[in-house]
């Protein structure tokens, strides 16, 4: 009989917490998701806009120092 209400009590916390969990991953996921990845390509593409432009600056300088 306690291991039943054991049982029982354990459901009545893990039913509501699950359910609150798939509803926040269900609304909330996605949207989040979705933010990361920008958040990420924004980073990337700001890094490799730099990369190319110290590229060009050394490219340039190296142009400059070189003897004709």
């Amino acid at each position: 009989m306690a291991q039943l209400c054991w049982y029982f009590s354990a459901l009545l916390v893990a039913l509501p917490a699950t359910l609150l969990f798939r509803i926040i991953v269900i609304r909330f996921g996605r949207r989040l998701w979705l933010q990361a990845f920008r958040y990420w390509q924004f980073h990337l593409s700001q890094y490799l806009h730099f990369q190319k432009l110290l590229r060009a600056i050394n490219y340039h300088s190296q142009l400059l120092l070189t003897p004709s």
